[in-house]
């Protein structure tokens, strides 16, 4: 359905160093354009067996960016990954 793949694609915005930067809305461009380009869009699922993650919280930074980071990380409401950045060694 043409409507669910728009709202998917509305969605999101990214965070990058404490600013929120939101991107273009489907709105901005011209409806024949979106109309092309959801036709294009291709759905698919995908079974996730296992997740291996690692953690990037700025170690390998000097400390005070780092310590900057941790602040504002903390002011955005992350207290604990704020506290754990913080006390990287």
């Amino acid at each position: 359905d043409l409507r669910v793949k728009a709202r998917c694609s509305e969605r999101g915005s990214y965070q990058t160093r404490g600013e929120v930067i939101k991107p273009w809305k489907m709105g901005d461009a011209p409806s024949d354009y979106i109309a092309n380009m959801l036709k294009k869009i291709v759905g698919i699922e995908i079974t996730i067996d296992s997740l291996v993650c690692k953690r990037k919280l700025s170690q390998n930074k000097e400390a005070a960016d780092r310590l900057n980071a941790a602040t504002i990380v903390k002011e955005q409401g992350h207290i604990e990954l704020g506290d754990h950045m913080r006390n990287i060694c």
